[in-house]
């Protein structure tokens, strides 16, 4: 059967799908949303390991410093990802 040029679900917008939320909202809340949950599992991390050998607060404050350096890096993969993407869609 053929398809008809009149259906509103053919193409790519019925692939993606309606834009409840906008890409650029998605996109800033993945980026702030990296720091806190980055920190807050670096800390529990390093508080379980204080806990475990008994030299709190050393390997808390790594586990923190080691999770800073992380979501500094995750987010700059993240910007870069998304530069490319704009510049992709520029095309």
């Amino acid at each position: 059967m053929a398809e008809s040029t009149n259906d509103p679900h053919a193409g790519a917008e019925a692939k993606r799908g309606p834009d409840l939320i906008p890409p650029e909202f998605l996109r800033v809340i993945a980026v702030w949303s990296i720091v806190p949950a980055y920190l807050v599992a670096g800390g529990f991390v390093g508080y379980l390991f204080d806990r475990w050998f008994g030299t709190f607060p050393y390997l808390m404050a790594v586990g923190l410093l080691v999770a800073l350096a992380m979501s500094v890096r995750d987010m700059l993969r993240l910007r870069n990802e998304f530069e490319r993407e704009a510049t992709e869609d520029e095309r």
